[in-house]
């Protein structure tokens, strides 16, 4: 659990932390003015109507940060050499990598936190009569997604380093958060590209509609669990495959 500690504190850096809150700021000041946003020409004045976007785009951002920092931990622990440290001490590989892991997903969790702060300030604004308590659930079930992205970025950048972590974290960032305007694009092509994005979409966890899922939650509509547990499952796989992709003790 110190490891943990020690990467959730390294990844919580203050520069960071100004950098996230910046963008929460933005997005605050953004969707907190009625004319900020516009459908055909008019303005949006509705909490239902503004919440659908904000929230989209508040988990696209939470997910490409979480990208970052998970896919950086483990490489830089082997680079820095500080992995020694670890092993000298009797830590096993698999229970260091776990924990690094886990520090990733605090620390994508506490910033997902500061930029969500946008969606209960909007809520407010609009007067909206959503109980302030379904917020804070829903805010743990579009997390889903950001801990799916940080477990996989963090996975990956173990197999093949920081660079191909970030560029799955990313390429599964897209694919979860336009799953079903890519699905349509696909349906709508033919060839090599309609196979591709077909394959790509049968492998990746639809976090768009695991947001559908927290908005149906949110204002009282009919639930299916489904994308909840599918993304769930997604979670412990990409868990699952750390420890058993052993690296070198370089």
């Amino acid at each position: 659990m110190s490891i943990a500690k020690i990467i959730a504190r390294k990844n919580l850096s203050s520069k960071n932390f100004i950098i996230v809150g910046i963008l929460a700021l933005i997005l605050s000041f953004l969707f907190y003015s009625p004319e900020s946003i516009l459908i055909n020409g008019k303005p949006i004045n509705g909490f239902k109507e503004v919440f659908p976007i904000l929230l989209s785009i508040i988990v696209f951002f939470g997910c490409i940060i979480a990208t970052f920092i998970s896919a950086g931990s483990i490489p830089s622990e082997y680079e820095s050499s500080r992995n020694h440290l670890v092993y000298i001490r009797g830590i096993k590989q698999p229970v260091y990598h776990l924990n690094m892991m886990l520090g990733n997903v605090f620390s994508s969790i506490m910033y997902y936190l500061i930029i969500y702060i946008p969606v209960v300030i909007v809520a407010i604004k609009y007067k909206s009569d959503v109980n302030l308590l379904k917020l804070v659930v829903l805010f743990f079930i579009s997390a889903l997604g950001i801990i799916f992205i940080s477990v996989l970025s963090t996975t990956i950048s173990n197999i093949g380093g920081f660079v191909l972590g970030v560029i799955f974290g990313v390429i599964f960032t897209i694919l979860g958060s336009m799953h079903n305007l890519l699905e349509s694009l696909s349906n709508m092509t033919e060839g090599i590209l309609s196979k591709v994005i077909n394959i790509l979409l049968s492998i990746s966890p639809n976090i768009e509609d695991s947001l559908n899922f927290g908005e149906n939650y949110l204002f009282n509509n009919k639930l299916d669990y489904k994308i909840i547990i599918y993304l769930v499952i997604a979670i412990i796989i990409a868990i699952v495959v750390l420890p058993l992709c052993k690296r070198k003790n370089d």
